[in-house]
């Protein structure tokens, strides 16, 4: 078996933990601060939501590489897909709606023909960003295979997500997150002229750079920055211009905010401290790497099940809430715990590990 590389699955660890925050942060600080849209102006959420998910696809599209390279046959390929991907978002929304029409028949309410619609239609809009890491993988293997990974063809569906309609489910989203994917693809491609390139600059002045960019964009961001609140197309806009300027900055700080944190946790991954204090940092930081990497490894699981929990069991038990970074921290812990748990014991029973983690 391959061995897995550990600064990527911490790497992954870290988007998974800050979405997981940034769950808590909106939905467990009670009802008013909910349907005030507060969450939307807070600067820590604002900080998180501006690179998180970002980072989690550029990982994935330099994963995807090592897979688009195992498969020359298109049905090989789909076959890969539908266990990977498509298995378990089935998976997870028959688990969701199983336990919804239990909850529904206790209740004492029908479970319709309209509830069969919402489950089936739950495929293709629930599980948005396994659908988004589907759809741009797919739009890459066909590149690769046919079009030879051409530069001018990727550039011009990035083109095209500016002028296609917003209104297909989530496909907002979708075009969001194509260039993170796409550019973690073609990295992992071009891995070895990447390092040539930046191989005279030190770690610490890309990390400077890169934080530097980050800061200085975040200072402009505000609530039109969210996909949530804009969109992505241009169509049908009355100030184009503007549109674009979103656009355009959404993605440079989700370049920005990835790199500053995929940098400085290589350079503290990779630090060598002295003898002196040895013996502490390795005690402190192998204990955060472990737990980061675990959670990196269940990535999958921890994402879906916490998401679960938090509409299941946060929004009413926070109900009576005050704002609390302390408390927010506390429910972002006890769920990635949680999560993280279920995901070892669903990993060890096979069929469960094949349908909700497309394990094999």
């Amino acid at each position: 078996m391959k061995q897995r590389n550990r600064y990527l699955d911490i790497l992954r660890g870290a988007a998974v933990i800050l979405m997981v925050f940034g769950h808590c942060l909106q939905y467990g600080n009670g009802t008013e601060f909910i349907e005030s849209s507060g969450f939307f102006y807070n600067r820590l959420f604002q900080l998180i939501y501006s690179f998180h998910m970002p980072l989690f696809m550029l990982l994935s599209g330099y994963l995807f590489f090592y897979t688009a390279g195992k498969y020359r046959k298109t049905i090989e390929f789909i076959k890969n897909r539908w266990q990977r991907i498509c298995l378990p978002i089935i998976g997870w929304q028959t688990f969701h709606y199983t336990v919804k029409g239990i909850g529904m028949l206790v209740n004492g309410e029908s479970v319709d023909l309209d509830f069969l619609w919402r489950y089936v239609r739950s495929w293709f809009t629930d599980i948005w960003f396994l659908l988004a890491i589907l759809y741009c993988s797919v739009i890459i293997f066909f590149i690769r295979k046919y079009l030879k990974d051409n530069i001018f063809v990727y550039l011009t569906g990035f083109v095209l997500t500016f002028i296609t309609p917003d209104s297909v489910a989530n496909m907002h989203l979708y075009k969001y997150m194509y260039p993170f994917f796409i550019c973690g693809y073609l990295l992992s491609r071009y891995l070895k002229e990447s390092r040539k390139i930046i191989s005279g600059v030190r770690l610490k002045y890309l990390f400077a750079g890169a934080v530097v960019c980050f800061i200085a964009l975040f200072c402009f961001w505000d609530i039109d920055a969210y996909i949530y609140t804009t969109g992505y197309t241009l169509l049908g806009r009355e100030r184009l211009s503007r549109q674009f300027l979103i656009d355009m900055y959404r993605t440079a700080i989700g370049f920005a905010g990835s790199a500053a944190v995929t940098i400085g946790i290589k350079m503290v991954y990779d630090w060598k401290p002295g003898q002196y204090i040895a013996d502490a940092w390795k005690g402190v930081f192998g204990l955060l790497w472990k737990i980061m990497s675990g959670v990196g490894c269940q990535s999958l699981c921890v994402y879906i099940l916490s998401s679960e929990m938090v509409h299941w069991f946060l929004e009413d038990f926070s109900d009576w809430y005050h704002f609390s970074y302390l408390g927010t921290l506390i429910e972002a812990g006890i769920l990635i715990g949680i999560s993280y748990a279920v995901a070892v014991l669903i990993s060890r029973i096979a069929v469960f590990n094949k349908i909700l983690l497309g394990g094999k």
